[in-house]
């Protein structure tokens, strides 16, 4: 979920970071570590050998960009009046747990549903010890759940 990245959170790193995007955008400034994926080097294998899977460097003009998108969507979190399941990896390092915690704490939604996996990976359905189960359990149970209302 969405998260204001440690990188991003200083208004000077930003402001360098829009000029340097400016004249290189294409510059490389970030490595997303593939083993963050999953625990499970099978996984991890298949991901880096998809080719439709980029895994080159995060390019400046790409992480101004998610930058200003994740601040417009957290403005929105306040209006999210609708029923929705969050369900996050505490262990991924792709994409920052305390992004879902503040869209299940600040949407005014009175039908929102949190499951935090310990120690999960960014994609829990190609993690391990069972997560890839649980997690579609998890879903299964929460829209039965809802259809049975």
């Amino acid at each position: 979920m969405i998260a204001k990245s440690p990188e991003f959170s200083s208004s000077i790193k930003r402001f360098m970071a829009e000029k340097v995007a400016a004249i290189f955008p294409y510059l490389g400034v970030a490595h997303l570590d593939a083993n963050a994926i999953s625990r499970d080097p099978e996984q991890v294998a298949r991901y880096v050998n998809d080719k439709l899977n980029y895994t080159g460097k995060v390019q400046v003009r790409m992480a101004c960009q998610l930058y200003q998108i994740q601040h417009a969507a957290i403005q929105c979190f306040p209006n999210i009046d609708f029923t929705f399941l969050v369900i996050h990896g505490s262990g991924d390092r792709l994409c920052n747990v305390e992004g879902s915690k503040l869209l299940h704490e600040q949407a005014k939604s009175t039908n929102k549903t949190i499951k935090i996996f310990e120690n999960g990976y960014h994609e829990l359905i190609h993690d391990i010890d069972g997560y890839d189960q649980r997690f579609l359990d998890d879903i299964k149970q929460w829209l039965n759940e809802r259809i049975a209302t």
